[in-house]
């Protein structure tokens, strides 16, 4: 009897550990073990903005979240990356599997203003010019690693883990799942999340516009950029780039078709 009980205590501890068995819960939960999958394709990621000196705002550095498709390109939002003569990125620094200060992998930096620009694409509807509403719809950005910036341990343990889909169509009340950095703790604000963990949730769509739909997520500043999933067909598709509170702009066939071809760009020129 007591070894029984060992057991199924063993087993509950085990569960309670990695939160990959979660997917039913309407909870937060914190991944402990990023290295496991899904959660092991979902990076921590620190841009270093350089700002114009004649806006009167310093340099600054935000946390933000991005998610491998596959080896070699990541999805995040647009407004991470975006650059424009008043504000341009000089580094982007890329950790998979963060959990505090440890990584799964050696982390991926990419230097330089030059070689950022080479790198990263952004729908040319997007532009900070344009008021939120407008932003919202074309919210997303491609960046592509070279091999050369994966560390030997990195591409050995790669396995694809997301999916994008035009054939699924997205309605009120689908189950959706997210997963991501936020970082939103302040002075005042002691017990919100700092980006030292990856946090875990299932929620549902809410409401679907033309290209964004509503969740009922919790996020913070450094969710941005977390991916958006349902499951179907034992795949996990995903729908949405979080990019708004309870907002998440669409990947919707138009958007996908474009990701695809900067894939496709990418990979004949490299």
């Amino acid at each position: 009897m007591r070894k029984s009980i060992l057991i199924i205590s063993i087993i509950l501890t085990s569960n309670s550990l990695f939160c990959q068995f979660f997917e039913e819960t309407n909870k937060i939960d914190t991944i402990f073990q990023p290295n496991r999958e899904p959660f092991n394709s979902i990076n921590w990621q620190e841009a270093y903005r350089n700002r114009n000196p004649i806006i009167l705002r310093g340099d600054y550095s935000p946390s933000s979240t991005s998610v491998f498709l596959n080896k070699n390109f990541i999805l995040t939002a647009a407004h991470n990356v975006h650059t424009n003569f008043l504000s341009r990125i000089d580094w982007l620094n890329i950790q998979v599997g963060k959990y505090k200060q440890s990584y799964r992998v050696e982390g991926i930096e990419i230097n330089g203003r030059k070689k950022f620009t080479e790198l990263k694409r952004v729908p040319k509807n997007y532009s900070f010019a344009k008021k939120p509403a407008k932003r919202i719809d074309w919210d997303f950005a491609l960046i592509y690693i070279p091999d050369e910036l994966l560390s030997e341990e990195f591409k050995s343990k790669w396995k694809k883990s997301f999916y994008l889909d035009k054939q699924y169509k997205l309605k009120k009340g689908d189950s959706i799942y997210i997963a991501g950095y936020p970082a939103g703790k302040t002075a005042t604000n002691s017990d919100k999340y700092d980006g030292d963990y990856m946090i875990y949730q299932k929620g549902i769509v809410s409401q679907i516009n033309q290209k964004h739909f509503y969740h009922n997520f919790y996020t913070e500043k450094g969710s941005s950029g977390s991916p958006i999933w349902v499951i179907n067909e034992s795949r996990r598709i995903i729908v949405g780039i979080h990019t708004f509170p309870n907002k998440a702009t669409m990947l919707d066939n138009s958007s996908i078709s474009l990701i695809e071809q900067w894939i496709a760009l990418f990979e004949k020129e490299n």
